[in-house]
């Protein structure tokens, strides 16, 4: 019998991978995805999107 999926957190998230920059949004389960060229740029709008959320801090990856 299969476990029933989790739902997603709601959470921002900085990842860099070969040279480009990701955000993930997450609310209510919907998952965005923005990507930038400059650090600079996606930790700038990764913490607004922190602070729409309503979230206290960026959440760390595992």
């Amino acid at each position: 019998m299969a476990e029933a999926e989790q739902p997603i957190p709601d959470g921002v998230e900085v990842t860099e991978t070969m040279g480009e920059w990701r955000v993930r949004v997450v609310i209510n389960g919907n998952v965005h995805l923005s990507t930038f060229d400059v650090e600079s740029y996606a930790r700038s709008f990764a913490d607004s999107q922190r602070m729409r959320v309503g979230l206290t801090r960026l959440a760390s990856r595992i």
